[in-house]
């Protein structure tokens, strides 16, 4: 503790100096000139000095500079008589280092101060360090989009943070205080205290879900519940709208994408079973014809139907991205005014177009007879959907689609898109429909009045033109259908030509063709339809018995007609081998894909050539007849 020194203090005062001693607060007593006449040890350890160095001294001596801060000002207004008072100050000490201090001055009689001092440096650097992480940590959650609650065990609000973006259901300060199920809708109060209890029985975190209905519309939330180790509960409650919509959409494309995947198998089967069809009944008509007698009622209803199976196949294809497509770069506002006319044929007087200003300038790869397509569904459902007439809106403009569509639209590539958006003022859908709107053969129509194959087709066709479609619609509000196509950066758009209908001539020849097919229908009907106009014909049942067929008749051979998709070796790989072993006869391809999806984006070698399936036999004869004329020519 140190001794105090004894000459400028009365020896009758020895008890109380003694009891001075012990205090843990510091004790300073001035004389009027603020000498110090006495210090304790714990006044002595407050100024970083010894006793004997501070007893007898002026306070400006031993700190200089003291003398022009205010509680040295004070000092001297309390040295000079001025009533007692209390005060927080800091110090500054000669080494640079600062104090804080809590002081109690009393004039002594007689003049002079007696100075009891308690050091604070430590609780106010605390509370310092305490503020500026209490500064960091809002700073961090001023960065974070969740409603962040502090509870007591009890579930009891102590402290809450919301951001800016996230409305409370009440006011913050009758939050406070309250227990956090108080603040919530009673349906939802009971399972979060349920999910509390269960959080302090485990100890283990648990998350579950919310969902409320907000002025702004329904909201998804998801509340993970933690508890901490001083026992209080801290609640994290994250806004899932957005995240859940994607995953909802992620998943219906994922579903679409799978049922696509089994539609074109179902179709491609189908369209075999569709060829074996249409060319015996070619046949049967071609042999009446010669004959001289009228072709039977029963051929031509099989003909008929036969291509009405077509149609719909032809249907199920785009929707799984495997059809027949023709692109050309096309301004799309001249696609839209040519296809004008056509809609309105399909629509009653009741049922009005409007066609808003369409921006110019822009090119597209385009299948226009597909866009004819698309939007002759859309209008025949619009006006489906409004029994007693309305309006069908249809409008255009550019957007820019960024990243976030490929999450759900991973086919997309990000750019600039032209809109097209067809609206109608009918009946509107609800979210079961709206969910299944795509789905092959859902339909909201009575039966018999549907197939259920226009939107699926409408989804296909845009995503075989790697672009998409977007559907909103309510009960009572109508449709909005918006088709996005990528736009072709600095292209040039080619000239579209009416096609002129002309009475097909089907021709026949004399060459050798070699047809390569698994499907044993198909290859026979093929067989006599190409015998029955002239032709020498060999058959093989897969690639690798094509092969060995051509090898042995290689100078017979003027046209290979070939399937695509076979058992041990495919067309193509039969195609590559050929290709390779020198063999430079045309290949003709009969598929029911398409040349994109077989292909891809390459084009076709001059002797790879395309046919797709179904054909009727006019179609049959006049693609063999153009494929070897073709082959001759170049020959020469």
């Amino acid at each position: 503790m140190g001794t105090t020194s004894t000459s400028l203090l009365p020896l009758s005062e020895e008890r109380l100096r003694t009891a001075l001693d012990g205090l843990i607060e510091g004790v300073n007593i001035f004389d009027r000139d603020l000498r110090y006449v006495y210090v304790n040890a714990a006044a002595a350890a407050q100024g970083r000095r010894s006793i004997d160095s501070l007893v007898g001294q002026r306070m400006y001596d031993l700190y200089p500079g003291v003398e022009h801060s205010d509680f040295y000002k004070t000092l001297e207004r309390i040295a000079a008589g001025a009533p007692a008072c209390h005060i927080e100050t800091p110090f500054e000490f000669p080494d640079g280092s600062v104090g804080y201090f809590k002081l109690s001055l009393e004039p002594m009689v007689g003049g002079g101060v007696f100075l009891l001092s308690m050091e604070t440096t430590a609780q106010v650097q605390a509370e310092h360090a305490l503020s500026v992480s209490e500064s960091r940590h809002r700073a961090l959650l001023s960065g974070l989009p969740d409603l962040i609650f502090l509870l007591e065990p009890n579930g009891v609000v102590l402290d809450l943070y919301a951001p800016p973006t996230v409305p409370l259901l009440r006011p913050r300060e009758e939050i406070l205080g309250q227990p956090l199920t108080d603040s919530l809708p009673p349906e939802l109060g009971s399972a979060t205290t349920d999910a509390l209890a269960r959080v302090i029985a485990t100890r283990q975190p648990v998350t579950m879900p919310y969902e409320l209905a907000l002025p702004s519309g329904v909201r998804r939330f998801e509340a993970t519940m933690v508890l901490r180790d001083d026992e209080r509960l801290t609640v994290i409650i994250h806004d899932v709208t957005e995240r859940v919509s994607l995953e909802e959409q992620l998943r219906q494309a994922q579903k679409m994408e799978a049922i696509g995947q089994l539609t074109g198998g179902i179709a491609h089967d189908f369209n075999n079973l569709l060829t074996v069809i249409s060319s015996n009944a070619g046949l049967l008509a071609e042999y009446a014809d010669e004959a001289g007698q009228p072709v039977a009622l029963e051929v031509q209803e099989i003909t008929r139907a036969a291509r009405r199976g077509a149609d719909m196949v032809s249907q199920l294809l785009q929707f799984s991205r495997r059809g027949v497509l023709r692109r050309q770069l096309v301004d799309p506002a001249v696609a839209l005014l040519r296809s004008t006319t056509m809609l309105r044929r399909l629509l009653p007087e009741t049922v009005q177009i409007r066609m808003g200003e369409l921006p110019m300038g822009y090119i597209l790869s385009l299948d226009t007879g597909a866009l004819e397509q698309i939007m002759a569904n859309l209008c025949t459902n619009a006006r489906d959907a409004m029994p007693k007439g309305g309006t069908i809106s249809i409008t255009s403009d550019t957007e820019t689609l960024d990243p976030h569509f490929r999450e759900v639209h991973p086919w997309l590539d990000v750019g600039e898109y032209f809109r097209i958006t067809v609206r109608d003022t009918g009946l509107g859908m609800n979210e079961e429909s709206l969910r299944r709107i795509f789905e092959p053969f859902y339909t909201t129509k009575p039966l018999g009045t549907g197939t259920g194959l226009g939107m699926a087709m409408v989804y296909g066709l845009m995503k075989s033109h790697h672009g998409m479609v977007e559907v909103s619609s309510a009960p009572g509000a109508g449709t909005s259908v918006s088709l996005h196509f990528p736009i072709v950066a600095g292209a040039v758009a080619t000239e579209v030509h009416d096609a002129i209908s002309q009475p097909p001539v089907a021709p026949g020849g004399h060459e050798g063709i070699l047809i390569v097919e698994d499907d044993a229908a198909i290859r026979n009907a093929t067989r006599r339809a190409l015998e029955a106009k002239g032709y020498r014909v060999w058959l093989a049942a897969d690639g690798a018995e094509g092969m060995a067929m051509y090898g042995a008749h290689a100078n017979e051979v003027a046209l290979i007609l070939s399937d695509l998709v076979m058992p041990h070796m495919t067309g193509r790989e039969m195609a590559g081998a050929l290709r390779a072993s020198g063999a430079s006869v045309p290949i003709l391809f009969a598929s029911g894909y398409s040349a994109d999806w077989i292909y891809g984006d390459t084009d076709l070698p001059n002797d790879i050539h395309f046919l797709p399936k179904p054909w009727t036999l006019t179609t049959l004869f006049l693609r063999v007849r153009e494929v070897i004329d073709s082959a001759g020519q170049l020959a020469h």
